[in-house]
């Protein structure tokens, strides 16, 4: 609650958000470091909020804030001491016209995950001892594949990216003439960092597939290989040897090329004759990222055809695919071919990795799950959550996706593919 709370109306005494410290010296007294009031000089709206901490090895204080649901972060640095004594004069470094999702610093410089030249993303790096954007060397530069994630740790930047639907890790020395380097991983999936710090080597992170249950790996730096770390216990179904995973690209109703990931048993041919479920979702940027469900593990184990197409308006190739699904370009159920122009099936023209393919994408001339006779199967679920509503979790932000009345009776019209 903000200071002097008792004295505003019960609507106002929520409106800031300050971050205190207090000391095991002094467990007694709360200093209140930073707030969008405290520091009404920045010209910070009430509603932001800071995240002050020590920058390891330095007498600084970074200090990234962030904007509610606006996903451009801000960063300030101050005299350590100040902070703590809660008389930080705070320097703004990063402002949100710099479109920064990602901010880290380590080994004496400042990263940046920006969209500001790039949809896709760019990281760009700049001296912690003299930070400007504008001077910012671009380390890890924008390409077809979307930079979606990055953390610093003590002896390099590691970065996620994805192609389609797919991700990869790569490891980026702090070193002026550094270049990114590829980490093998045992097999391709889901990747999302969730432990990295300035005071450590190596990162920790999360590991999936289609035909992999998400499990808790590391990078060893000193070694240099991934290993799965023993927090979670082994499942019965964990890694499932009958069924196999596909990325295909289809082309769309309009000639553009959208990314397939295709799942069924090892020894299923795609001859049109599988009952399949289509899933796709294209939202907020959202991607539906490989992971293994037992719940749908029974559909594929039993003949069935689970096919994800990650199309626009979701995260797949970064904020323009997001935007080509987006209001004015975005397709309403009632206008969605089923079928391309010709009126033949959607056919993959190239696999994810640009490898040729001419494989047929599963024989669904719409979303609906059909069985070889022609009739509809049980009404379509959320493949992850086996309901009717489906929660996607993406980074910082939620999504809650619930199907229309028409899928709940056995047919479920895509937005744009």
């Amino acid at each position: 609650m903000r200071e002097g709370y008792e004295k505003y109306p019960v609507a106002e005494r929520f409106d800031d958000h300050a971050r205190h410290f207090r000391s095991l010296a002094d467990a007694q007294g709360d200093r209140n470091v930073f707030s969008p009031l405290r520091d009404a000089g920045l010209g910070l709206p009430r509603y932001a909020s800071g995240d002050p901490y020590q920058i390891a090895g330095t007498k600084l204080a970074a200090n990234r804030v962030y904007f509610g649901v606006d996903p451009y972060q801000a960063l300030y640095l101050g005299d350590l001491d100040a902070a703590t004594k809660g008389t930080a004069t705070w320097t703004k470094v990063v402002g949100v016209d710099d479109k920064a999702v990602e901010i880290g610093i380590a080994g004496g410089y400042v990263y940046l995950r920006t969209s500001k030249r790039a949809p896709r993303f760019e990281i760009v790096r700049m001296s912690l001892s003299s930070p400007d954007p504008a001077r910012a060397d671009v380390v890890v530069p924008a390409s077809e594949r979307v930079i979606v994630a990055m953390r610093a740790a003590r002896d390099a930047l590691y970065v996620v990216r994805r192609d389609g639907a797919t991700h990869s890790l790569w490891r980026l020395k702090h070193e002026a003439d550094a270049k990114p380097e590829r980490i093998a991983l045992p097999f391709e999936g889901a990747i999302e960092l969730t432990g990295a710090s300035d005071r450590l080597d190596g990162v920790v992170f999360d590991l999936g597939g289609w035909t992999r249950a998400t499990k808790p790996w590391t990078y060893d730096p000193s070694v240099g290989m991934v290993a799965q770390l023993p927090f979670v216990a082994p499942g019965a179904y964990d890694a499932p040897d009958d069924i196999m995973a596909r990325e295909i690209r289809y082309r769309s109703h309009d000639g553009v090329e959208v990314p397939m990931s295709i799942v069924m048993r090892k020894d299923v041919k795609l001859d049109g004759t599988n009952p399949t479920i289509l899933y796709g979702y294209g939202a907020y940027g959202i991607t539906e990222d490989p992971f293994l469900n037992p719940r749908w593990y029974a559909w594929v184990q039993r003949g069935g055809v689970l096919a994800f197409a990650h199309v626009r308006g979701g995260g797949a190739f970064g904020e323009e695919w997001h935007l080509a699904g987006r209001k004015a370009t975005s397709r309403t159920p009632g206008r969605m071919r089923s079928r391309p122009p010709n009126g033949s099936s959607p056919v993959a023209t190239r696999a994810s990795r640009g490898s040729a393919s001419t494989a047929a994408a599963p024989a669904a001339s719409s979303s609906a799950a059909r069985s070889p006779s022609g009739r509809t199967c049980s009404p379509p679920r959320c493949p992850r959550s086996g309901s009717s509503t489906c929660r996607v979790s993406s980074s910082r932000r939620t999504a809650r996706r619930t199907f229309p009345s028409s899928a709940r009776s056995g047919t479920i019209r895509s937005s744009r593919p």
